[in-house]
Formats: structure tokens, C-alpha cells, sequence
């Protein structure tokens, strides 16, 4: 059922945002998440708001089919096709039982951005990358303009296509005054540098860091962590944390390891960690419509900065 409050809300702001959905899947393709975003302005210097969200599981015949796809057990292409066609009526599905909750706006949504783990080969010194988004389909569904296939512009520059959420991370998380580290606790945890500025231009020198190699575990991971700022953002003010909750005892360990840097959740900036990739992911179909070069070539290894997606209408 639809929050009443939110949907008073968005009547609201209707007529003076522009809105655009992301769609993305979990790593192992064990859900779905899509969340709206607000913007304000063009290119990378619009004003953001992450305004809700909504996760689905996937079936669990369908997570196991795409995870032997990506483990390079599915050797078809029609079978990888059939898989995508699929996935995409999950998400038709997902997108449907969203649309109730933010009513007031659905017309007035720009498009649907949609990027997923997919499958990525590498071979004679080229990287092969396959979204699995029906985008055709997904359009005839839902009605709205799709936005997909963001690496190809990026390999298409010599570039490795990933990471590419590191301009949405910075629209959403940078503070203007003082630069900020980004520590997204999961499995392999990772660290992403978000410089202060008021000037877009400041964005390319974001950067993810690897925190630890894998042997770091335990009461060792947030010394780690803590020596890796030290080490590449020694002026870094601020610490936000997302991915996977912390236990208490976790997080006053990483506290204490951070000494003056101050560590906030990332749901303090009113940001949900369930829709932060989600929401990143939506920034990139904004730049896109806005024509903004996405890609942070010192990150990805490309050559040039590109405009990154293809559009499929509605």
C-alpha cells in the first residue's frame, strides 16, 4: 500500500523535477532493486534526491540460470537472449508494483535505467561485456524510455567498463566544503574517494581504492580500512558507511580505528543503503539524456571521457 505521506509529497514536487527510475540486480542475481531519483539541473551538477525505493526477490529458478550464465555454464546465445527476455518481465513486474507507490509522478518519469552484473569475458587482450537487458521488451512493458548498455562506450575507449557508478556516487554523497571516503562494507570491502568541491570538475578525481586483500578479516579489516584512508585521503574529514549492516562492536571498531574522521551511516545523509546502487544507477540515465560523459577515465582506463547508455523508446 502507498504511503499517503509520500504521495502528497510527490504531488508536490511533480511539475519541478525531472524523474528518473534505476534498475539493478544483486550480485548473484538473488533480487531486483529499482529506486526514483529527483533531479535538479543538468549533468553532474544537479541538485539529487533518492526519493524511495523497492527490492523483489528473483525466482529461484531464474537466479540459478543467470548464476551459470555468468559462471560461463550457458553456452548459447539464443539461451542467454530467452534469459534476458525473462529477466526483463521481472522487472516489468517490479516496475508495476512501483508505480502504485509514487502514482503522482509515473507520467511524468523520463526513463528507466537499467544495469546489471551481466557477463564479462576477457580474451586477446580485449573485455567482452553482455548486459543482459531486453531493452525492446522491457520498453514494450513498461511503456517508458530504457537506458542501458553503459560499459560499451568505455571498452569502446580501450576502457575495462567498470566501475561506472563512481560520478552518481559523488553526485549523491560529496559534501562541497571537505572531501569524503565512501566505505561500502561487503564482502570484499571497498573504499571510493569523493573530493569537496561545488564544481563538478573535482569528480574526476574520484576513485574506488580496494581496502584489504582477502587474508584481511575479522578485528584486522577496519585497521585496514583506517590505513587505507590514511594512506590516500589524508585530508579526508568524513567517513560514510554502506553495504552490509554492521554489529556494534564492528562499527565502534572501525570508530576507533578512524580516530578524528568521523564515521556516519550513510542513511544520516538520508540516503538508504538498500538504494544506493539502485539510485546510482538512475544518475546514469540522467547523464545521459543531459549527454554528460559518465565514464572517469582514470578509473576505467579509457581513453577519452564518453557519453555512456543507448536508449530504447518507450
Amino acid at each position: 500500500m502507498a504511503d499517503s505521506n509520500l504521495l502528497h509529497r510527490l504531488c508536490a514536487l511533480a511539475e519541478h523535477r525531472r524523474w528518473l527510475l534505476g534498475v539493478t540486480a544483486s550480485a548473484r542475481y538473488r533480487s531486483l532493486g529499482v529506486a526514483l531519483v529527483a533531479t535538479l539541473g543538468s549533468g553532474a551538477d544537479s541538485q539529487v534526491e533518492v526519493i524511495a525505493h523497492r527490492r523483489a526477490p528473483l525466482p529461484g529458478d531464474l537466479r540459478n540460470s543467470l548464476q551459470r550464465l555468468r559462471a560461463g555454464r550457458v553456452r548459447s546465445a539464443v539461451d542467454a537472449d530467452v534469459l534476458a527476455a525473462q529477466l526483463a518481465e521481472r522487472q516489468a513486474l517490479l516496475l508495476d508494483e512501483f508505480a502504485a507507490e509514487v502514482a503522482p509522478i509515473w507520467n511524468h518519469v523520463s526513463a528507466v535505467a537499467v544495469h546489471t552484473p551481466g557477463v564479462w569475458r576477457q580474451q586477446h587482450g580485449l573485455i567482452g561485456y553482455a548486459g543482459l537487458c531486453d531493452a525492446a521488451r522491457l520498453a514494450d512493458l513498461s511503456g517508458l524510455n530504457v537506458i542501458d548498455g553503459f560499459p560499451y562506450r568505455d571498452l569502446a575507449q580501450d576502457g575495462r567498463g567498470r566501475p561506472l557508478l563512481l560520478l552518481p556516487l559523488w553526485m549523491l554523497l560529496h559534501d562541497a566544503r571537505q572531501p569524503r571516503m565512501v566505505v561500502d562494507w561487503g564482502r570484499r570491502p571497498r573504499l571510493v574517494y569523493l573530493p569537496g568541491s561545488r564544481d563538478a570538475s573535482a569528480a574526476a578525481r574520484t576513485m574506488s581504492l580496494c581496502v584489504a586483500p582477502r587474508a584481511e578479516s575479522g578485528k584486522t579489516l577496519p585497521a585496514a580500512i583506517a590505513r587505507t584512508i590514511r594512506e590516500h585521503s589524508p585530508l579526508a574529514a568524513e567517513a560514510i558507511l554502506c553495504g552490509r549492516p554492521l554489529d556494534n562492536e564492528s562499527f565502534e571498531s572501525l570508530r576507533c580505528e578512524l580516530g578524528a574522521i568521523r564515521l556516519l551511516a550513510i542513511e544520516e545523509l538520508g540516503v538508504e543503503s538498500r538504494a544506493l546502487r539502485a539510485a546510482s544507477v538512475a544518475l546514469l540515465g540522467h547523464l545521459h539524456l543531459d549527454q554528460t560523459p559518465a565514464n572517469i577515465a582514470a578509473a576505467t582506463g579509457a581513453r577519452t571521457p564518453r557519453v555512456l547508455g543507448r536508449l530504447t523508446p518507450g
